[in-house]
Parts: C-alpha cells; sequence; structure tokens
C-alpha cells in the first residue's frame, strides 16, 4: 500500500458485513453515544457511518467506527470479529475534524447531551465550512489520524482491499459475496480494544 496515497478506512464487525449498499442503523448505536449521533444527522441531515481518511496511518481511526455497531452478540465478541476496508473514494461525505469531536470540550459535550446546539465556534472548527477539499487534503497528509468522514452510506463492494487478521474471518468475510479480501497482519492501531481484533 502506497504510504502517500489517501484512502478512506472503516472497520467493522464481520458479523454486520453486507454486499449491498447499507447505511447507519441507529438500533445499532451505543446509548451513550446516540445524542452525539443524533445531533450530527441534525447538521448534515443523515445518521452517519464513520471512516478514518488519510494516509495507510489513519488506519489508527477506525477504532472509532467500531462504537457504531455496538450491539453485536456476546459469541461474536472474539478473535475473529472486525474487518478494515480500504476504499479509495466515497460519495456524498462530509468533512469533520477528528480531533476537535474527539476532544470535545466540556460544554460542548454537556450541550450535545442535554439536547441544546454547542458554541458555534466549536462547531465551525469541527466542519470547516469555507475550507476546500484540498484543504482537507493537506490537513491529512500533514496529520494522517486528524480527518474524519461522515457517509450517508456505504459500498464494500467498491472496497480495493479488505483486510482480515486470519484466514477464519477471510472465509467468512468472502462467504458474504466479497471476495476482495486478504489477511493482512496489522499491528494492533492505538485505540483498538485489543479482544475485538487482537495482534
Amino acid at each position: 500500500m502506497d504510504p502517500n496515497v489517501l484512502n478512506c478506512f472503516h472497520s467493522m464487525p464481520v458479523a454486520c458485513v453486507k454486499s449491498e449498499p447499507f447505511t447507519a442503523d441507529p438500533n445499532l448505536s451505543g446509548e451513550s453515544l446516540k445524542p452525539w449521533y443524533r445531533w450530527l444527522e441534525r447538521q448534515i441531515g443523515f445518521y452517519p457511518l464513520f471512516l478514518a481518511f488519510g494516509t495507510p496511518l489513519a488506519i489508527e481511526n477506525t477504532f472509532y467506527s467500531h462504537d457504531s455497531y455496538e450491539c453485536i452478540p456476546k459469541e461474536r465478541q472474539s478473535r475473529n470479529v472486525l474487518a478494515i476496508f480500504n476504499l479509495h473514494a466515497v460519495r456524498n461525505c462530509v468533512f469533520t475534524d477528528y480531533d476537535v469531536w474527539a476532544h470535545s470540550d466540556a460544554d460542548a459535550f454537556e450541550a450535545i447531551e442535554t439536547g441544546e446546539e454547542p458554541d458555534a465556534d466549536w462547531q465551525r472548527a469541527l466542519f470547516k465550512p469555507l475550507w476546500s477539499r484540498m484543504q482537507w487534503f493537506q490537513k491529512a497528509r500533514r496529520d494522517p489520524t486528524s480527518v474524519q468522514l461522515l457517509a450517508r452510506r456505504l459500498d464494500l463492494r467498491r472496497a480495493h482491499e479488505i483486510w482480515t487478521q486470519d484466514e477464519e474471518t477471510l472465509y467468512e468475510v468472502q462467504s458474504r459475496g466479497l471476495m476482495n479480501a486478504k489477511v493482512r497482519h496489522l499491528e494492533n492501531p492505538v485505540g483498538w480494544d485489543e479482544e475485538l481484533f487482537p495482534v
């Protein structure tokens, strides 16, 4: 994989993998995060799927997308549960500043938790509405873990690579109609739940 090419990365439990386009399911989101996702939905017009965007180092941020799939049967909370999808592009997405989102200040946190609107300056820092796509690309190159995409839908058939940790997971992904999967032994990115995706 070219270390200089910008791509989109999404991780999800194999139990949720589909071979047709899909949108985010609010019923799979953890209750603690749902107020935040609902707030995003009001801002951007759709309930989001989360993708890391940048060089291969951005894979570190795919752990965040797991939180969109919290309601996974306990028996699937095992070594073979996750796959990473590498896509060249995703249509109809919204760029956001991951650092602003992940390290929200106390005022923004309290506002969203109580159903109010966070400070306008915080919202501008998150969405950077005056930025061009080129500025987002430049930011992703400078700091590969700083840009996050919010997508309306995903079509995993468009992934040019699908990575799994072992052969068992590989076969399960392929059985779901996605044949461009391969085993790739990734180092455990910072923040990943080692019980879900151990080294």
